[in-house]
């Protein structure tokens, strides 16, 4: 099911990029792509290592807040 159908954007918004953001206790992964003639094209996928996550709960919010800044 896309977005739009989905009631997860509203009709009027046509957006030219999606950026998908995974938080778990082992890695923070990132995913950005452009939307290319209606579909998303993915540009970048990063991940990293996860800190002040355990267990799917924020244990240490400075040490989470700075694992998704990067």
């Amino acid at each position: 099911m896309r977005a739009r159908e989905s009631g997860l954007l509203p009709q009027t918004m046509n957006p030219e990029a999606l950026v998908a953001l995974d938080v778990g206790s082992d890695r923070v992964a990132c995913a950005l792509a452009e939307i290319d003639l209606g579909r998303p094209r993915l540009v970048a996928v990063e991940a990293s290592s996860s800190y002040g996550i355990r267990g799917g709960a924020v244990v240490d919010l400075e040490r989470a807040a700075e694992t998704i800044r990067g």
